[in-house]
C-alpha cells in the first residue's frame, strides 16, 4: 500500500496533454478539478463543459466525475479576490482543456502495441561475398605447398650459428 501511495504522490504523476485524467466536481471551488494528490490545483476550463457533457441546467443533477483526455494546460494566477474558481487572491493554479476519453480507441491502441507487426512478404536471404581489402596483405593460400616459409622470429635470429661465430680478419690465418 505504501508503494502505491508513493506512486500517486510522486512528481512523475502529472497532468500533461495526452494523459487520461479523472475530473471530479469540487464543492468548495464549485468547479471540476483534475484528481491529483499534490500541491497544485488543476481546474477544468469552462469551454470544455459542453464537450464533456458536464454543463447542467439549474435544478438538474450534476455528474460527480468523468474520465477525459487532456488537450492543453495553462498556468494561471488569481488576479481578483472574487473569481470563478473561488480561490484566494494570488493563488497559482492550472487551467486544463480536455476532451472525452475514447475508450474504444484506447483499447485498439493497446491491442496494436501487443501484436507484433507482420512483414508483408518474407525477405530473401542473400549471401554477401567477402571483399578483399587492398590495404591488408593478401589472404594465405589454402594448400601447404603454396605457402612460403615464415620469416624467422627475433629469438631465432639471435641464436643462429652464423651470428655466434667469431669474426675473422680477412688477411689473418687461423693457427691450428
Amino acid at each position: 500500500m505504501l508503494r502505491d501511495r508513493n506512486l500517486i504522490s510522486s512528481p512523475n504523476v502529472r497532468c500533461n496533454p495526452g494523459d487520461v485524467v479523472l475530473l471530479c466536481f469540487d464543492e468548495n471551488h464549485q468547479n471540476y478539478v483534475v484528481f491529483l494528490l499534490g500541491p497544485s490545483l488543476h481546474f477544468l476550463h469552462t469551454d470544455c463543459l459542453d464537450v464533456l457533457g458536464l454543463k447542467t441546467a439549474p435544478g438538474t443533477v450534476r455528474k460527480g466525475w468523468v474520465l477525459a483526455e487532456v488537450i492543453d494546460k495553462e498556468f494561471c494566477q488569481a488576479r481578483k479576490p472574487q473569481n470563478r474558481y473561488h480561490v484566494a487572491f494570488g493563488t497559482r493554479f492550472y487551467r486544463v482543456k480536455a476532451k472525452p476519453w475514447d475508450k474504444e480507441a484506447a483499447v485498439r491502441r493497446v491491442q496494436q502495441r501487443r501484436t507484433p507487426p507482420r512483414p508483408s512478404l518474407p525477405l530473401p536471404r542473400r549471401r554477401v561475398p567477402l571483399l578483399e581489402n587492398p590495404a591488408l596483405p593478401p589472404r594465405a593460400p589454402n594448400s601447404h605447398e603454396d605457402r612460403q616459409p615464415a620469416p624467422p622470429s627475433l629469438s631465432e635470429e639471435r641464436l643462429s650459428p652464423a651470428r655466434l661465430a667469431f669474426p675473422v680478419a680477412p688477411n689473418s690465418q687461423r693457427s691450428p
